[in-house]
């Protein structure tokens, strides 16, 4: 780049990076907001957005390289569970899970009493 096209600015949230900062921001924010609309997640769990910047100088103090980087930190899927039932066949340990309706041990069996002239 030469000195002809070459723009100064102070140095500051919107200068470092060309409003690099902002952007990303902007992207973490529409993550965040994703996430909140999200009915698997929990309504009330806080969300973060973490920006970090960093400024390594050179030997000479004069030169600064700067890194921002941004990430957020999301709330958490709500939590499923589901009974297992650990058992073995043809001698290897298996489990099995039921879905839907009343979760029933699967050792238990039905028993039909059959009572005279019914």
């Amino acid at each position: 780049m030469d000195n002809a096209t070459r723009v100064e600015q102070l140095a500051d949230i919107n200068t470092i990076g060309a409003g690099a900062a902002a952007e990303k921001f902007a992207e973490e924010l529409k993550a965040v907001l994703e996430n909140i609309r999200d009915p698997n997640t929990q309504p009330d769990a806080k969300r973060k957005i973490v920006m970090e910047w960093s400024f390594v100088p050179s030997e000479d103090r004069e030169l600064v390289k700067t890194t921002i980087t941004a990430k957020s930190v999301f709330a958490a899927t709500k939590p499923t569970s589901e009974l297992m039932f650990v058992g073995r066949q043809d001698g290897e340990t298996v489990a099995t899970v039921m879905h839907g309706g009343a979760q029933e041990d699967p050792r238990q069996g039905v028993l039909e009493i059959k009572t005279k002239g019914k």
